[in-house]
């Protein structure tokens, strides 16, 4: 008998790290970073304003949506990327460092995917002479 009870509590041991173990591993799989900002902006004509995204050790898909009372243009690109990004958009064309994003809408809306341990600039400026008020909302 004595047998039989070690068979039956080594089972009953090995059922329980089995269900302990598919817990951790649930519980892990679930921990990337949620990232949600929303933010109020105000876009004067000729000023850049950005706002950066820290870097997590994972890939991560972004939406973005931004809107305003006038035309302006919203991209996402990698940190270091600046200056060819604010070139491209200085000649009025799709800046091919970045992401995601388009130029003069006043309604922007779009995915991008960051790469891992990249920092992400979501950058806006105003396309037009008039000061706009933007509402942007980032999510992961």
């Amino acid at each position: 008998m004595n047998r039989n009870l070690r068979s039956k509590l080594a089972r009953r041991y090995s059922y329980l790290s089995w269900m302990v173990l598919g817990l951790v591993a649930l519980v892990l799989a679930g921990c990337q970073p949620t990232l949600t900002i929303e933010r109020s902006i105000e876009l004067v004509p000729s000023e850049i304003r950005s706002v950066e995204l820290d870097p997590i050790s994972t890939d991560q898909e972004l939406k973005i949506e931004a809107t305003g009372g006038s035309e302006f243009h919203c991209h996402v690109y990698i940190s270091g990327d600046d200056d060819a990004v604010d070139k491209d958009i200085a000649l009025q064309k799709e800046p091919a460092g970045a992401l995601g994003g388009s130029l003069k809408k006043a309604e922007h809306s779009f995915t991008v995917k960051v790469p891992a341990n990249k920092q992400a600039i979501v950058r806006l400026e105003a396309a037009a002479a008039d000061t706009v008020s933007v509402k942007l909302s980032i999510e992961n």
